[in-house]
């Protein structure tokens, strides 16, 4: 019943931009694929994969016209872009049947570097979830069309 509806809710998001259709399931197996790979448990690998279903939940609150814009966004359009991870980890905070959900949704723009958002954290101060879904996040994001760019070739 837990993953009817967590993939019920990441359905949410991807409809709300049908350019990313299917991310969210993509990072979520990505992001299985690679906890896998880490060594996790089949049952650990499950919780990577429901909580990497939902990581782009606080896009729901990107309004249409900056979410689908084919142009490049404006300083102000990119600072609500990157509420997003704050803004789903909020609406998830109450739940506790997912282990590591908050921190998943929260750290999932952070980059090793520091230069990531919306906390800055680098290096081993990400929590491994987090690291997990931005290396699936981004993979995705680079092997997809998107609305300003088309996909890149994997090599």
């Amino acid at each position: 019943m837990l993953s009817e509806f967590l993939d019920v809710f990441s359905s949410f998001v991807d409809a709300k931009d049908s350019y990313t259709y299917g991310h969210s399931r993509r990072v979520a197996e990505y992001s299985r694929e690679i906890a896998g790979e880490l060594g996790f448990s089949e049952e650990k690998c499950s919780h990577v994969y429901q909580v990497a279903l939902l990581h782009d939940i606080g896009k729901c609150f990107i309004p249409d016209e900056i979410l689908k814009k084919a142009g490049g966004l404006s300083e102000e359009e990119v600072e609500k872009v990157k509420l997003h991870p704050v803004k789903g980890a909020e609406m998830v905070k109450g739940l506790s049947l997912v282990l590591w959900i908050y921190g998943g949704i929260l750290y999932h723009h952070e980059r090793y570097d520091g230069q990531g958002c919306p906390t800055g954290k680098k290096g081993k101060d990400i929590p491994l979830i987090g690291r997990i879904i931005t290396v699936a996040d981004a993979y995705d994001a680079m092997t997809s069309d998107c609305v300003y760019r088309g996909k890149l070739t994997q090599a």
